[in-house]
Formats: C-alpha cells, structure tokens, sequence
C-alpha cells in the first residue's frame, strides 16, 4: 500500500538480485469508488484525469534497470476505463 508517497519493495534471495516474472496490481474497491464517486477531498474523475503506478528495477549498485508504468485508470482522450489496463515495458536492454 503506497498512498501519497513512493514505496519500496526489495527482494533479498540473494546478493546478485532477483528477476520479478511478473505482478498484479488492480484498484482496491475503494480507490474505485473514489474514481467513480468522489471521496471527501476528491471529485469523481474526469476527462483527463488518469492513475498510474510507475515501477523502476534497481540493481545492486542502485542503478536504475528499467521501468514498467502499469495505468489503472483512464479518463484521457474520452475514456473511462479502470482497472488494470495497460503496462508498458520500458527496460533497458
């Protein structure tokens, strides 16, 4: 849970790094409800409103590897899409 601020996960196996294969990420019930409804210091998104989680691998030197941004909610261009919609790799090579 990483509301308002970055978090941090580290995998620790082993010294030379881990690979992640894969992830899951999807809104809670109640970031859904305030994307739809609105919350107390919210309003319900817009057109042009959006919700992404933005994820950088880093190695052991603490080195950026690459990054994956996984969008969770689209009210660009006239959608209105949420859930786990997208995810773009951006590796590096």
């Amino acid at each position: 849970y990483g509301y308002g601020n970055r978090s941090a996960v580290t995998l620790t196996n082993s010294a030379e790094g881990e690979t992640v294969a894969g992830l899951y990420l999807t809104n809670s019930a109640m970031t859904l409800s305030s994307i739809v409804n609105g919350d107390a210091t919210n309003e319900p998104f817009a057109d042009g409103d959006f919700l992404e989680v933005e994820i950088t691998g880093i190695d052991a030197d603490g080195n950026p590897t690459g990054k994956v941004v996984a969008v969770l909610a689209d009210f660009r261009d006239g959608r209105q899409e949420t859930g786990a919609i997208s995810a773009s790799n951006h590796s590096a090579p």
